[in-house]
């Protein structure tokens, strides 16, 4: 599962869509580079409580993600089930 962290659910489905094309790219050889990724494989955090529970959760923070009223609340949760050096740069930002 890939969480996308977005500013709004359109930004969110926007690379989503744009993310599984990239996958079904062919590569260098002419093979596709990844023919099963589906809608499915994604899921739009809407909010904290969407991580809660998710052991080492996978993910990116897209668009205007740092306007999120709510960013604080899942950015901790995230740190709760990931030490990510990442996320702490993130958290501080925020601070």
């Amino acid at each position: 599962m890939i969480y996308v962290v977005a500013g709004t659910k359109h930004e969110a489905d926007y690379w989503i869509i744009n993310d599984i094309s990239k996958r079904y790219l062919k590569d260098n050889k002419g093979y596709l580079k990844d023919n099963k990724a589906k809608m499915t494989d994604y899921t739009y955090v809407t909010n904290a409580q969407c991580l809660a529970g998710v052991e080492n959760p996978h993910g990116v923070f897209i668009g205007n993600w740092m306007g999120r009223p709510d960013i604080k609340d899942i950015v901790e949760t995230l740190m709760r089930s990931n030490a990510n050096t990442a996320l702490a740069k993130i958290y501080k930002e925020l601070q």
